[in-house]
């Protein structure tokens, strides 16, 4: 578990998990899976539009401080699910086939 300040210090081509949480209440509030951490980080973060920084605004928007961790993982879709439903994130919505 790595805590990232900045999305320059994640390595390119990394594929992992990462989560948006609130610094006060150490509470998740987005998990996302991505093949290279670094550009989906960079995505939400310093981008600017897209359907990814809309979601990162409507976050920040609610939370005056929003944390960064990055977990690298060959198995991304289990430790997201993992996450999802040990921490049950209010900004993840859930869809069952």
């Amino acid at each position: 578990m790595e805590l990232c300040i900045d999305y320059t210090q994640i390595p390119l081509g990394v594929k992992g998990v990462y989560v948006f949480y609130d610094v006060y209440t150490d509470k998740l509030l987005y998990v996302g899976k991505s093949k290279d951490l670094r550009k989906r980080v960079y995505q939400y973060t310093t981008l600017g539009y897209g359907p990814a920084s809309d979601k990162y605004n409507k976050i920040t928007d609610k939370h005056d401080i929003v944390g960064l961790l990055a977990y690298k993982a060959d198995d991304n879709y289990l430790l997201e699910d993992y996450l999802i439903k040990k921490h049950n994130p209010p900004y993840n919505k859930r869809t069952e086939l």
